[in-house]
This record gives C-alpha cells, sequence and structure tokens, in this order.
C-alpha cells in the first residue's frame, strides 16, 4: 500500500488503497450520528518481510523448513515498537482510546466517536442502505493520515461496517424419488483423492480455520468422526466477543460443520482451531 501527497492539507497523506469500492445499488441516508461509537482496527507495516512460506521444490510437511512459532514469527515479522507507539500517539491526539495492541500481528485497535473518527482520518462518515435492507455506516473517497504515520499504517478498518462475506456453499436439491443416490466420501476418501501425503496424520500440527458466521455442534462432530478421532480436539476462539453460535443460520452452520469435517478426516491427529469472528472489515483483520 501506497501514500500520496494530500495537496490541499501538506502535512497529510492520502491512503492509497483504502478508498471503498462504489456501491451504485446502495442508498445514502444520512450523515453518521456524530456521538456513535466507532471502533477502529489499525494493520501496521511489517519490521522484515518474511521468506516464501514453501522452500522452491518442497512438497512435503518434512522436506520444508522449521516451521515458526507464533511468538517466533511476531518477533520478526511484526509491527517495530516506534511504529506501534507512533500510531497509539496518533490515536490518542484525536481522542480515540487504545483498546487493544498486538506487535506481533501488527494490530493496534482503538474506539472513540466518529466526530474523532472523521477528523483523525480525513473523511466524511454516513450510513448507507443496501438493496437487501443490510444498513450500515461507511464512506467515499480515499482516507487521509499524519504525514509522519503515513508509511507505518497499511489499513483502516472499522470505518465502514458493512458485512464482507458470502458463503459459497449451497445445498443441493433433493434428489428425485427413485432416483439413484449421489456418491458421497468421507474426508479421508478425498485426501487420497487429492494425493496428501501418506503416512502424514497431522500429528503436533495445528489448523486454524476462519469463521464468520454460523457454529458447530459438538455432538454433530463426534458422531460424525466416531472411532477416526476418540478424542475429538477441537477448539472454539472468540474474537472481538464473537462466539461460536449454531442454529442461527443453517446454512452457515454446514458451512462451518463441513470445513471441521474436511480438516478433521484429513488429518486426524491434528489440533484444529476454530476462530469466530464478525464478518467485517475488522473482523477480518483481526482473525
Amino acid at each position: 500500500m501506497g501514500m500520496e501527497m494530500d495537496a490541499a492539507v501538506p502535512d497529510r497523506v492520502v491512503m492509497a488503497g483504502n478508498a471503498l469500492p462504489a456501491r451504485p445499488t446502495c442508498e445514502r441516508r444520512s450523515r453518521a450520528d456524530s456521538n456513535e461509537r466507532v471502533r477502529i482496527v489499525l494493520k501496521l507495516r511489517r519490521k522484515a518481510q518474511p521468506p516464501d512460506p514453501l522452500r522452491r521444490g518442497a512438497r512435503f510437511p518434512s522436506e520444508r523448513r522449521p516451521a515458526l512459532s507464533r511468538e517466533e514469527y511476531g518477533s520478526r515479522y511484526g509491527a517495530a515498537p516506534e511504529d506501534v507507539e507512533a500510531v497509539i500517539s496518533f490515536a490518542g491526539s484525536h481522542n480515540l482510546r487504545l483498546e487493544r495492541r498486538d506487535d506481533g500481528a501488527r494490530l493496534v485497535v482503538v474506539s472513540g466517536i466518529v466526530r474523532d473518527a472523521e477528523e483523525a482520518f480525513g473523511t466524511t462518515l454516513s450510513t448507507y442502505e443496501s438493496p437487501t435492507g443490510e444498513v450500515y455506516r461507511g464512506y467515499d473517497g480515499d482516507l487521509s493520515i499524519p504525514a509522519d504515520v503515513g508509511d507505518r499504517i497499511t489499513a483502516v478498518a472499522g470505518l465502514d461496517t458493512r458485512a464482507l462475506a458470502q458463503p459459497p456453499h449451497q445445498p443441493p436439491p433433493q434428489p428425485a424419488e427413485g432416483s439413484a443416490a449421489r456418491p458421497s466420501w468421507h474426508a479421508s476418501e478425498l485426501a487420497d483423492l487429492y494425493s496428501f501425503p501418506p503416512g502424514l496424520d497431522g500429528s503436533g500440527q495445528t489448523i486454524g480455520i476462519l469463521v464468520f458466521g454460523g457454529g458447530y455442534v459438538e455432538a454433530d462432530l463426534e458422531e460424525y468422526f466416531g472411532a477416526l478421532r476418540p478424542a475429538l480436539n477441537v477448539q472454539a476462539v472468540s474474537i472481538a466477543g464473537t462466539p461460536n453460535a449454531p442454529r442461527s443460520n443453517f446454512r452457515l452452520d454446514q458451512e462451518v460443520t463441513l470445513d471441521v469435517e474436511v480438516a478433521g478426516g484429513a488429518a486426524p491427529g491434528a489440533s484444529i482451531v476454530v476462530y469466530f469472528a464478525p464478518d467485517t472489515e475488522p473482523g477480518w483483520q483481526e482473525a
């Protein structure tokens, strides 16, 4: 992400890449309430760029370089402490209060009111309505920030609150009466079809799954895995207060459950961590 000087305000720079795509089907309703609370997630630049995650020519995990722990990765490729401090200072100068700091994840989370956020990021916030009836807060055009933090911040999330994701999975129609049943496969059979490395079951590894709606019922997983995974190791992690919420949307629940079942069937020895986050830009950044 680059930046450009704002000719009208010499000490500020335009954040290239943070302009929102056009919404020709959405209707602007009104200016946002100046006292409405906002929660903003700021993504910072890396202190160093990580190498290619797979060494050229490495086909199986055993041939790749040793994996770094979360702490090691954050220490090497997270945000520089001086960048984090500069961004926190910038936010505080606009009455945006620090909620969370994570140098390893390159995140600074702040909160305040619309009026102060507009001043901090050089924009005007409004409420919009989509053709589906979704009402959300957003903005038009570019964001701008002071030049002394212009290179340090790579993304600003939270000024726009519209939902981002749409599940790709669509339940197939039921077969007509008397027709042949559709073939079905267990996840371990699919792993064979896709030539997963033989002799590896994921032991000692952790699989992360990001979820932006829906949830799973543990009893359903236990019934599916059966003897394959007698010690089911699936952990739900809430991000920004978003819980594992099954039975709220059947289609989304199917998607989540299918993801867990395929991952666990293909790698029965691995631990699975399911991260539940809001289906908004800040949710995607924090996840």
